[in-house]
């Protein structure tokens, strides 16, 4: 019986250290005086599944299909947006949350999301802004 007090006591001890012992990556998160990269505007085309994510610090994901598989997405380094800018542009066009069927193309904004619910999506039939912002991801990405 003293083995087994002992062994639990042992099992106690080791649990104790493993839980009080901070993990890098949580101590790096601490000290690290980069601002955190959250998403910032979402793009995408119904017709051909295209999608694009930009994110605050001008960086973005470009993708194709519903599954997000490696081969299916590329990274787009950051400062290649100007986040301000693509908002401005994105609100100057012609859009509504209502005509999904008539659009080439829809757009929504993280600023908008309403708790875990996405914002309202706008939908467009642009075939210059949303065009031009898959381009230059396209052409950051390194690949055609």
């Amino acid at each position: 019986m003293g083995d087994r007090v002992v062994g639990i006591l042992s099992l106690c001890v080791v649990i104790m250290f493993v839980l009080s012992t901070e993990r890098p990556a949580a101590a790096q998160e601490r000290n690290d005086p980069k601002p955190k990269v959250e998403q910032a505007i979402g793009i995408w085309t119904p017709l051909y599944e295209r999608w694009l994510l930009v994110f605050s610090d001008g960086s973005g994901r470009l993708g194709y299909g519903a599954g997000a598989t490696p081969d299916t997405k590329l990274s787009i380094p950051a400062g290649t947006f100007d986040v301000v800018q693509v908002t401005k542009d994105l609100r100057g066009l012609k859009a509504d949350i209502k005509d999904w069927w008539k659009a080439c193309c829809g757009f929504n904004f993280e600023s908008e999301r309403k708790g875990l619910e996405p914002g309202p999506t706008y939908y467009t039939q642009d075939q210059k802004v949303i065009p031009a912002l898959f381009e230059k991801a396209a052409k950051a990405s390194g690949r055609k």
